[in-house]
């Protein structure tokens, strides 16, 4: 089974635009022994590294051909602007979710939530990041409205198979133009008592008897969610449609949200971002922008290799990545060796943590240790010494641990980590990733001199980025 799906993988990475890797130019260029590498890789005949050169024979012969940014994937199938820069004017694509009010279908998108393990938790789901805001828990009482989520009972259907925890999809209590509507909502797990009978509820009113029948228990969370609904049907039956989204990210001030395309279909809605107060979306300590092909890299890394090299390759990536730590592992290596220390390319890393609440407390860490001038080191051992996915290799004592085995002020180290003194950092680095149609790790961007883009997403043979770097310095 595993292999099957490694394999499936493999064609998906070929036939389908989610890397820059854009399929066949010319079919009658695909050798016999291309065609039969991926059989005899299901097979076991052949090994993972042999399928890589196979991979890397495409790429340098132009077989796969390399794009321009401008046609990446988002989730799934759906397209997304990942070539779009950084800017408050960039569309954004984002995955709508389905609900119930009173009886109808409504549609929403889920950008942010206070606690960070439910961040997690709706990340994966929709595949696309939810921003972890613990101020929106400083939201007064009085402008939220309520979220009915189902813990058991109905299984759920659906391309996020229902709620966040699988089952029948939740349930609003408000709609937009009503007094009780708001986008921030307080999420109220409901549950199915053991010797009820579950159904599909749509409605409050209809999960209010059910409570009152005995068959059912609401429990309030302490977590307020940023939902903001798309698509409802007003009381006479008619669809509406939510063409501007005022806070569209709490943690941006300034900025809304312009819907430009709407599809409930196919769950997907695309908006222009737009704010008067342009790059300034939070308090940080940086006092100007500093842009690269119009990506803010203004809290990114310490820069690696030469200063003045013409070309820049961005990196937004995860600790708890998988495919990041085999790309540093295996790939990097060469890409330091020949263009980062010849000074032909210089790299900044910026943080994009969504794997689960570790990832957030790993990034924050290469922070603090780069007060102490340690960022590239710590940064390393990270992926060195990668775990499993939440397992504790990423908890606070195991990066306090990291500190000292590396020799830093561990009073310090661990003062700062305490304190999230860097967790506004981390998020806005987050929110340049999305801003620039990140969805996944590890993604990069490979800027030339005259600020042109190419992205490439994934674990990538270090012969897609020799390429893509050559190719901007023929150029130049």
């Amino acid at each position: 089974m595993k292999i099957i799906f490694l394999l499936v993988s493999i064609f998906w990475l070929l036939l389908i635009p989610i890397t820059i890797l854009d399929g066949f130019s010319e079919q009658e260029k695909l050798p016999d022994w291309i065609k039969n590498v991926f059989i005899w890789y299901g097979k076991g005949q052949i090994t993972e590294s042999e399928v890589l050169n196979a991979i890397k024979f495409l790429v340098e012969n132009d077989i796969i051909k390399i794009e321009s940014s401008g046609s990446d994937s988002m989730v799934g199938m759906m397209d997304s602007m990942s070539d779009a820069p950084f800017n408050v004017n960039a569309p954004i694509t984002i995955p709508m979710i389905d609900g119930y009010y009173n009886g109808e279908r409504v549609y929403f998108i889920h950008t942010e939530v206070s606690d960070k393990s439910m961040a997690y938790m709706m990340s994966m789901m929709i595949n696309f990041p939810t921003i972890h805001v613990s101020e929106l828990n400083d939201i007064a009482f009085k402008d939220l409205s309520k979220v009915y989520v189902f813990t058991n009972g109905v299984p759920g259907t659906g391309p996020f198979g229902g709620g966040p925890f699988l089952f029948q999809i939740d349930i609003f209590d408000s709609i937009p133009g009503q007094e009780e509507y708001s986008q921030f909502r307080v999420p109220h797990l409901v549950s199915w008592n053991e010797d009820s009978t579950p159904r599909v509820l749509t409605s409050v009113e209809e999960v209010l008897q059910a409570t009152r029948n005995g068959e059912l228990s609401i429990t309030p969370t302490e977590n307020v969610v940023n939902v903001p609904m798309i698509v409802w049907k007003s009381d006479d039956g008619e669809e509406q449609i939510e063409t501007m989204v005022p806070r569209i990210f709490e943690s941006m001030p300034g900025v809304k949200g312009e819907l430009t395309f709407v599809d409930a279909k196919n769950f997907v809605a695309i908006f222009k971002l737009h704010s008067e107060k342009g790059m300034d979306m939070m308090e940080t300590e940086s006092t100007e922008t500093m842009t690269v092909g119009g990506i803010d890299i203004s809290m990114a890394s310490p820069v690696e290799g030469n200063e003045d090299a013409l070309i820049t390759i961005i990196e937004f990536g995860d600790y708890q990545c998988v495919n990041c730590d085999k790309w540093f592992l295996n790939e990097k290596p060469t890409i330091t060796n020949e263009f980062l220390d010849t000074g032909k390319a210089k790299m900044y890393f910026l943080d994009f943590p969504f794997q689960g609440p570790d990832s957030y407390t790993a990034s924050e860490a290469t922070w603090c240790a780069n007060e102490q001038g340690k960022f590239a080191e710590f940064h390393d051992v990270l992926y060195v010494n990668q775990g499993g996915l939440e397992d504790g290799w990423a908890s606070p004592n195991s990066l306090k641990q990291f500190a000292s085995d590396i020799v830093l002020d561990t009073e310090q180290f661990n003062s700062c980590l305490d304190s999230s003194k860097f967790s506004e950092q981390v998020l806005y680095n987050k929110q340049v990733g999305i801003l620039n149609g990140v969805d996944r790790t590890p993604v990069f961007f490979i800027v030339g001199s005259d600020d042109s883009i190419k992205r490439v997403d994934g674990n990538q043979p270090a012969s897609v980025f020799q390429k893509v770097i050559n190719d901007f310095i023929n150029n130049q």
